[in-house]
Parts: C-alpha cells; sequence; structure tokens
C-alpha cells in the first residue's frame, strides 16, 4: 500500500499561508494589546484628573455665594502642586479655568474697593443723620438681623450690592436661608456696638449708601463681573460633570460603585486610594503575563512552521511527517495553550479581581503588594533558574559538556 504523493509546491504553500496567518494574528494582538494599555493609560489619568483637578475645583463651586466676590482658588493651588496634571486637561476646559480665575482676581479687587467705600459712606451718613449713640464707640455701622429671641446674624451691604437685590429683598432671602422664616425676625442699625435705630432707619442708610455706589463705576462693574462670574462657573460645573461621566474602564467603574456612600465604614482616602492603586497594579501585572504567554505561543507557532517548511523544502523531512506536525501544531498544541495558557489563566484573573473589588466594597484590607502579586524575594541567577526551568547549575554544567563531547568526537571523526 502507497501513501498519495502530495507535489511540494503545494504543501509548502500551504505552510507559508500558516505561517502568514499566524504573522498577521501576532500583529493584530499586539494592536489589541497596546489598545489595552492606552485605554487603561487614559482610564488611569481621568481618575487622577477627576480626584487632583475636577472634583476639588466642583466642590469650591459648589460652595460659592451669590452675596461674596467670586473666587477660585483652587485652580491656583493646583496649578502649583500637579503641574504635570495640567496638559492632560481638555483645552477647553483649561480655558474656562483660566477665565475663572481671572474673573476671580478682577472681582476681588473690586469687592475690596467697594467694601472700603462701603465702610467710609455709612459712618459718613449715620453721623449726618445724627443717628451714632451718645455713649458708641468708633463709627462702626452693623446691620443685624435678630431673629426669634434675640439671635444677632450680622449682613453686610456690600453683600447685598453684590447680589443687587434691595435691603429687604436681601434680608428675607436671608432668613430664609437660614431656615427661620417661620420666626419672627427684625432689622437693627448698630454704630460702635450700640443700638441706633430699627429696620426704617437701616434701610434709610442702606438706600443712601446704594445712591452713591449707583454712580461709582467700580461698584458697577463689581455687579456685572459678579454675574458673568457665576454664570461661568455654571458652565464649568456642568463641563466638569460631562468629564466626570465618561466611562473608565470596567475595574475602575466596579471600584467606584463598590465604594459608593451607602457604605457605612469609611477608610482614610489615601489609604482607599492605595487599595485600589494595588487592585490596579495587580489586574496591570497578571494581564501583561497572560498576554505575553499568549504572544509568545503565537511567535512559536510560527516559528515552528518557518523551520519545518525550510527542512521540507530542502528534502530532509518526508511530507508525511510534515502533515502529521501540522496536524499536531493546529488540532492540538495551539488548542492547548490557548486554553490551559491563555482563556483559564485571563477567566482566574477576572474571578481573582472580583475578589479583590468585594473586598473594597466591604472596606477590608487587601494586604501588601508583594503577597497579591505573589512575588517572592529575588535569589541568584541559578536559583532562578532552576525555579523557572527546572535545572540546576551542575545539570547544565554536564548538559555543556556532553554536548562538547558530542561536537569533538563529531569533528575528529
Amino acid at each position: 500500500m502507497t501513501l498519495p504523493t502530495v507535489e511540494l509546491p503545494v504543501l509548502s504553500a500551504f505552510i507559508e499561508a500558516l505561517v502568514a496567518a499566524g504573522t498577521i494574528g501576532l500583529a493584530l494582538l499586539t494592536y489589541h494589546q497596546l489598545r489595552i494599555i492606552n485605554r487603561e493609560r487614559r482610564a488611569t489619568q481621568a481618575r487622577e484628573l477627576a480626584e487632583k483637578v475636577y472634583n476639588p475645583i466642583l466642590q469650591e463651586l459648589g460652595e460659592l455665594r451669590p452675596e461674596y466676590p467670586f473666587s477660585l482658588r483652587q485652580w491656583s493651588d493646583i496649578k502649583k502642586a500637579v503641574p504635570h496634571i495640567i496638559p492632560r486637561i481638555p483645552s477647553q476646559l483649561y480655558s474656562l479655568f483660566e477665565q475663572a480665575e481671572a474673573y476671580a482676581k478682577l472681582t476681588g479687587g473690586l469687592g475690596n474697593r467697594v467694601s472700603e467705600l462701603v465702610t467710609e459712606r455709612e459712618a459718613q451718613i449715620v453721623k449726618e443723620l445724627g443717628l451714632k449713640p451718645q455713649n458708641a464707640g468708633p463709627d462702626t455701622v452693623e446691620y443685624a438681623i435678630v431673629v426669634g429671641k434675640g439671635e444677632l446674624q450680622r449682613v453686610y451691604l456690600s453683600h447685598m450690592w453684590i447680589t443687587g437685590k434691595n435691603f429687604d429683598t436681601y434680608a428675607r432671602d436671608f432668613v430664609t436661608a437660614r431656615n427661620a422664616s417661620g420666626k419672627e425676625w427684625d432689622i437693627e442699625l448698630r454704630v460702635g456696638g450700640y443700638r441706633a435705630g430699627g429696620k426704617p432707619e437701616a434701610e434709610k442708610v442702606a438706600n443712601l449708601v446704594f445712591e452713591i455706589l449707583k454712580a461709582d463705576d467700580r461698584a458697577l462693574q463689581l455687579q456685572q463681573r459678579q454675574q458673568e462670574a457665576m454664570e461661568l462657573a455654571s458652565r464649568i460645573s456642568k463641563r466638569i460633570r460631562e468629564e466626570l461621566g465618561k466611562p473608565l474602564s470596567p475595574w475602575i467603574e466596579q471600584a467606584k460603585a463598590s465604594m459608593g456612600d451607602e457604605n457605612p465604614q469609611r477608610l482614610q482616602p489615601q489609604k482607599v486610594e492605595l487599595e485600589r492603586m494595588k487592585v490596579q497594579f495587580f489586574w496591570d501585572y497578571h494581564r501583561t503575563k497572560v498576554y505575553s504567554t499568549l504572544t509568545m505561543l503565537v511567535s512559536l507557532f510560527i516559528g515552528i512552521l518557518v523551520i519545518l517548511n525550510a527542512l521540507q523544502i530542502a528534502g530532509r523531512i518526508s511530507y508525511q511527517a510534515t502533515v502529521l506536525i501540522v496536524y499536531v501544531l493546529i488540532v492540538l498544541y495551539v488548542p492547548l495553550f490557548l486554553i490551559n495558557g491563555v482563556l483559564v489563566k485571563d477567566k482566574q484573573l477576572i474571578l481573582e479581581t472580583d475578589k479583590l473589588l468585594g473586598k473594597l466594597a466591604r472596606v477590608e484590607p487587601l494586604g501588601s503588594l508583594k503577597e497579591l502579586l505573589k512575588v517572592e524575594q529575588p535569589e541568584t541567577f541559578w536559583v532562578e533558574y532552576k525555579r523557572i526551568f527546572g535545572f540546576s547549575k551542575k545539570q547544565i554544567f554536564l548538559i555543556t559538556i556532553l554536548l562538547l563531547g558530542i561536537l569533538v568526537w563529531g569533528l575528529l571523526h
């Protein structure tokens, strides 16, 4: 019985096709790895932006009050503390931050000027109206809202001017904002620490001061710039929330959800961040090992095919043996290493990472990074060599001497 013959060019072309397919697959694998690395890098950078830039600024903007001159101290502090992050901020948002900082400087300076002008004119008007008590000390004019049983809360004309509200409207909003709208309240005018009048006198002084401010260019500019700055703050807040709403990598999203406000226990922010970084290092370390295994698998497959094709063309191996080896490679070698070396390890990595995320949710310590990655103290070269390849120093020397002996024997004969 004779086996059917196969022309060498046909078999060689088939092997070359497998080599080409493997090469393309290796290129696609490398591309996929780069995409994952870039995605995780962008996710890490986005999280750093959120924690060190967006959240602090968003918190400060949320605490702004319309009666105080606009400020954005966080942006100046961020530029000094973490300058390496600044280039990562989207250009549009960076421009908004810079505009807000300019508004903060302008309104701050105008606010100081208006406050000085108000203080000067208040004392002058109180003196002209004869409202200063005889026993009063320095001409310090105060407006106090008396709530309930004599609780005093001071208000300032400069704040009223910034909001653009009249005295009565501002006082009512002030009381309502402090949950005292159901209580009886009144307004006192105090000079030098003594009562100088009630609501009518306080409103009269305030209205005269406001008339002076209406004729002052810087006071009018303060009102206008304050309104523009508050509108800019709303735009910045909206834009930041858009950036924070962008999805990160799956494990980061799950970690964010697991560390929500419903968790009754709390770690210190630095401790929480450290534990999250451990999970990220764990994921990146083992994922890199999995994909490195897959890369070596494909590279070895290509190398074997190239050598096999060269031997087959040179006539050093029969086509029957070539077909058998190709069959074993395709049917047994690739599936075995793909399943055991890649797919199984990938699933194990996901399950182990999920357990770590569960610990984060329960605010449990994860242990040291060395224990998570199962890394031991490195030993000498030969100890590490035996641990990885299974051969000791003596065995390698014996094999080397044996090969050298065979080589010398071959040369002599």
